[in-house]
């Protein structure tokens, strides 16, 4: 696929010259719980041509969702080096999230996500990544995160955690919280099923999601908070 580097604000920037097509969510299969996760944030980004993924990695679930641009913005490079090859975004630009303001303009984008981002910054951090987002994103901002403390087990600190949240503190700052991958008891570490036979436990854990923890966020293994701005 033909693509272009170059940087800009002290920023590298890779660029797609075609459209990237999303993934069928179905190709999650067996995998209710990704499943039930990837169709609540295509619900929440209907509408939304110009999506801007904070945080993007390698394996955003903005890869199944259809969008006229998706944008991916990450500080490891080794990560983006390795999406110019097989990429899931449109458009990526290596830089901190504390620069986001100063990369993109005000209501520049339909939408504007952070999918298990905000736990590797410092609280005040992730207040004022809240707060750019909202400054950015014309409709909608949406934040996953795991609920509370999570076990970890990466050497880059990149990806070391630095803060947990809980729902309350995306309620009093205006967000609608939902509850996703069941109840936080049954997942380790990346969410990962903690018991097995892992097959009999994802199905405990998509029921305890459909029963109780959506609408009990509190009681989730992760928090999938939304804003409509």
């Amino acid at each position: 696929m033909a693509n272009t580097r170059h940087a800009r604000g002290g920023a590298s920037i890779y660029r797609h010259e075609t459209m990237i097509p999303a993934i069928p969510i179905l190709t999650q299969w067996p995998d209710l719980a990704m499943i039930t996760y990837t169709r609540t944030l295509e619900k929440h980004l209907r509408g939304c041509e110009n999506i801007l993924d904070v945080g993007c990695a390698d394996h955003s679930p903005l890869r199944f969702i259809d969008a006229k641009h998706k944008i991916g913005v990450d500080a490891d490079a080794r990560l983006l080096a390795k999406m110019k090859e097989a990429p899931l975004h449109d458009e990526y630009h290596e830089m901190y999230v504390k620069d986001l303001t100063k990369k993109f303009k005000k209501k520049s984008m339909d939408a504007c996500i952070a999918l298990d981002l905000i736990e590797h910054l410092d609280r005040n951090e992730g207040y004022r990544l809240m707060k750019d987002m909202e400054s950015l994103a014309q409709k909608v901002v949406i934040i996953a995160t795991p609920n509370g403390a999570m076990p970890i087990d990466h050497e880059n600190p990149l990806h070391a955690h630095h803060s947990e949240w809980t729902a309350k503190d995306f309620q009093d700052a205006g967000y609608t919280v939902y509850g996703m991958f069941g109840f936080k008891f049954f997942r380790g570490y990346g969410y990962q099923q903690k018991y097995k036979p892992r097959e009999f436990w994802a199905v405990l854990s998509a029921l305890s999601e459909y029963t109780w923890a959506y609408d009990h966020p509190e009681t989730a293994a992760a928090l999938f908070a939304v804003k409509y701005v």
